[in-house]
């Protein structure tokens, strides 16, 4: 099973400190990841897993392709909280916070979701929360605008220093910010430039988040990152780990169904 080099690990810190994280005891971060086009003979089965209400937000999709991604995403990540809960797909609830972020009750484990039109990826820890995000580094877009916006002086030299690759820079970034804003859960905010994430340690002032940071957050958060095929997978923790990468597809996915 492939492991994100601990190289591929950056860290960042926010001040005043508030909450120091705890020593949480030391474990093996889950994330799988799935194109969706190899599980599409799967389609049937995994829409078996989805609530009612996962149905009725599937329904509100315009695109086919978007509508398969979710369906296909939410059902499998329901079956594997099913086989970790020992519990059947009624009986695993989900209850979504004002950003529109998924949890389990009680938190008897947390996860996260990421997804796009072709792919999705969701992690999973015992522990602590994680945020998550993947992001397509080919798409056809301009990507100049969104760097005055969302990147700081520093970052935005950072991805146009070498003059090559800066699209790929440009989601590396993306990824990690978007994978600790849903770490945190404050989901997107309007100081985005503030949050610095480039260098390999990163101070970032509490103050940046207009007071919607819950005291409780911890302080400090390490974020991993990992290049697959096409994309850029970014996972945030509060806590060093070991994070397993496995790919599912058309010859594993039956082990994953409850």
């Amino acid at each position: 099973m492939p492991v994100i080099p601990s190289d591929s690990c950056i860290h960042s810190v926010f001040e005043p400190a508030a909450n120091r994280s705890p020593d949480f005891p030391l474990s093996e971060i889950e994330v799988f990841y799935v194109f969706t086009k190899d599980l599409h003979s799967r389609f049937s089965d995994l829409n078996y897993y989805i609530s009612e209400e996962e149905q009725l937000r599937a329904d509100r999709f315009h695109s086919v392709k978007d509508k398969e991604t979710y369906i296909t995403c939410h059902g499998l990540l329901r079956s594997i909280l099913c086989k970790i809960l020992v519990r059947i797909p009624s009986e695993v609830v989900f209850h979504y916070d004002k950003y529109n972020k998924p949890a389990l009750a009680g938190n008897p484990v947390y996860f996260n979701i990421t997804n796009s039109r072709d792919a999705f990826a969701f992690v999973i820890s015992e522990n602590y929360y994680a945020g998550i995000d993947m992001e397509k580094t080919n798409r056809s877009m301009d990507i100049v605008p969104l760097m005055k916006t969302c990147f700081s002086e520093v970052e935005c030299r950072h991805i146009s220093a070498s003059g090559v690759n800066d699209r790929e820079k440009f989601f590396l970034l993306w990824t990690r910010k978007e994978a600790l804003l849903k770490a945190i859960g404050t989901g997107i905010i309007n100081n985005l430039t503030q949050i610095q994430l480039s260098e390999r340690e990163n101070v970032i002032n509490r103050k940046s988040f207009d007071d919607n940071l819950d005291e409780s957050v911890f302080d400090e958060h390490f974020i991993y990152s990992e290049k697959l095929s096409d994309y850029y997978l970014s996972i945030a923790i509060p806590q060093k780990a070991r994070i397993s990468l496995t790919q599912i597809n058309e010859e594993n996915v039956i082990s994953y169904l409850a």
